[in-house]
């Protein structure tokens, strides 16, 4: 029976995984926001996109950051990017689940996984963000107790986009438990 499995993706065929995945993870991002189609142009730069895809390891590598891959038996299903952005503080970024993997739990054991290994490293505060048309990722981080913060973005970007913080202890103390998936998942 297949499982989902949780793992740093640190080899170059697991990168390119990820880099998959957030290819979708665009297109997804574009059908979300389908209302305001200018907002995921104006959150994610096009050339910025096109430098952490051509070098995630670079972007997103150790020490100061992490990739974590989950797959569902062999297939890629979701993934999600930490970045340190100061000594004691760090970013979850582009936490993505495909569809077909939605709903069954794959989203919080990337949260809590990267949480865990943010504070391995050091990191005692962990921020992320959520589409306002992404309300389960807004759930989720409410669930593993992240508090709404703010942040100084351009407000275009700030009407769309809602801010959460919280302590990696506390995230990471949080169980991370999937729901079985179908077999034709």
């Amino acid at each position: 029976m297949d499982q989902v499995r949780v793992f740093q993706a640190e080899q170059p065929c697991q990168t390119e995984q990820v880099a998959r995945l957030l290819r979708d993870y665009l297109l997804w991002l574009r059908r979300q926001f389908a209302h305001a189609p200018d907002f995921v142009d104006d959150a994610i730069d096009p050339a910025e996109w096109e430098s952490e895809l051509a070098d995630l390891s670079g972007h997103f590598g150790a020490p100061h950051g992490a990739m974590l891959l989950a797959t569902f038996g062999a297939t890629p299903a979701g993934c999600a990017l930490m970045r340190g952005i100061g000594k004691s503080t760090c970013e979850i970024t582009r936490l993505f689940v495909r569809p077909a993997y939605q709903g069954h739990g794959i989203a919080r054991c990337l949260v809590v996984d990267l949480s865990a290994l943010a504070q391995q490293r050091s990191y005692q505060r962990i921020v992320a963000h959520a589409g306002r048309a992404q309300s389960a990722s807004s759930r989720l981080y409410q669930e593993l107790g992240f508090k709404p913060a703010a942040c100084s973005v351009d407000a275009r970007l700030r009407d769309n986009l809602r801010f959460f913080e919280g302590q990696t202890r506390d995230i990471a103390a949080h169980h991370c438990v999937t729901k079985p998936l179908p077999a034709a998942a």
